[in-house]
């Protein structure tokens, strides 16, 4: 820990500032990006947990990483298609600021409300970092276990 203290002096008082590159996965766009243009952010890890009945509001978590620190997170979409069971899953993020950026990710975490969700097992997609859908796993929704809600306590998770 002292070594970095010191090293971090140094180099500070050398008037050398090492900032990491931005990640190559988003490329052009970020370079050439106005104020108020949105960028499709590459999902990282899908977090899906067991359990849900029909009678329950699915929920899955999503992490990615904004590519510097002029976009902010601007939406988390879900677009559920019952019929097929397919449930795709988007990160946008929105540029704030040109000029100068720090050159840093910044990680996002976002819950996405599914809602109610008819019995069967669902295929959760996401966007890659090349732009493509990718299969991020399975959401199962199990048939209602009584008629009336559940009074289950479950644990509260915060991101």
């Amino acid at each position: 820990m002292r070594f970095l203290r010191r090293t971090a002096l140094i180099t500070l008082a050398a008037g050398i500032v090492i900032m990491p590159y931005a990640s190559h996965t988003y490329g052009a766009a970020t370079e050439t990006a106005r104020v108020g243009d949105r960028l499709t952010i590459p999902m990282e890890s899908v977090f899906a947990p067991s359990g849900y009945d029909s009678q329950d509001r699915a929920q899955v978590t999503v992490q990615g990483q904004l590519p510097d620190s002029c976009y902010v997170l601007d939406q988390v979409r879900s677009d559920v298609d019952a019929s097929s069971r397919v449930v795709r899953l988007q990160i946008q993020a929105l540029r704030t600021s040109t000029g100068d950026c720090a050159a840093v990710q910044t990680p996002v975490t976002a819950t996405l409300d599914l809602g109610e969700l008819d019995p069967g097992s669902y295929q959760l997609l996401a966007l890659d970092s090349r732009g493509d859908w990718v299969n991020s796993g399975r959401l199962p929704i199990a048939t209602e276990r009584r008629p009336l809600p559940d009074d289950l306590n479950y644990a509260l998770v915060q991101s």
